[in-house]
């Protein structure tokens, strides 16, 4: 019970002093990436271990839905989900550059990079950022600790105040599915969805017909 209690009152405190000091930078992280959306751009995202898995829980949410039943999807990307590629790179040139290859093949003027770290000083992330920086993308980190090198590099940063690796990934998450909520709601707010769902053409949602097949 002792480890249970203790655990659960380090977490209140991080997302207490969290609600104290990153309420501004989680707006400003959902007003670049709505932006980015409505822009029509699209969203990389990358981390490492615990990290890559919350990458594809935040592109899972964006390209899916969060709260918004009737959006369209959202171009999001995570980096560490195609492991042909991640093994290949890895393999053949190392691993510290494995994100940055990417970047460099599918990044483009407009579109934003974000970083998860819990120490912000993951070479693999602080390349990605470097290239992302050359190809016109917005950088934004979320972080841990001190924020590292990764910090000095983000156009935006949110920073979770811990030194403690799980409570940094436990509220990263929280994190992540706040900028979801507000992602959609600045979407709908501005009228992008609707506008998209006026000019979507009912015809490419129906069923196909081709001679007297149905496809």
């Amino acid at each position: 019970l002792a480890t249970i209690d203790r655990g659960l009152d380090e977490l209140i405190d991080t997302v207490q002093e969290s609600r104290r000091r990153l309420r501004t930078g989680i707006l400003e992280v959902a007003d670049a990436l709505a932006g980015c959306f409505q822009r029509g751009g699209k969203l990389l995202i990358c981390g490492n271990g615990g990290s890559a898995a919350d990458a594809q829980h935040l592109a899972a949410e964006l390209v899916g839905r969060f709260k918004a039943a009737a959006r369209p999807g959202l171009p999001a990307l995570a980096l560490t989900a195609d492991s042909a590629v991640i093994t290949a790179w890895s393999n053949d040139s190392g691993y510290e550059d494995v994100f940055a290859r990417q970047v460099e093949a599918l990044g483009q003027p407009g579109d934003a990079l974000i970083a998860i770290s819990t120490s912000g000083k993951s070479q693999n992330l602080v390349r990605a950022f470097k290239a992302a920086q050359g190809r016109g993308l917005k950088c934004i980190g979320i972080l841990g600790r001190d924020g590292g090198e990764l910090l000095q590099l983000s156009d935006i940063a949110v920073t979770v105040p811990s030194s403690d690796t799980q409570r940094i990934q436990e509220v990263q998450i929280v994190l992540i599915h706040l900028l979801c909520e507000l992602v959609e709601e600045r979407l709908t707010a501005s009228g992008w969805i609707r506008t998209l769902a006026a000019e979507a053409t009912p015809a490419a949602w129906e069923p196909q017909v081709v001679a007297g097949h149905q496809r």
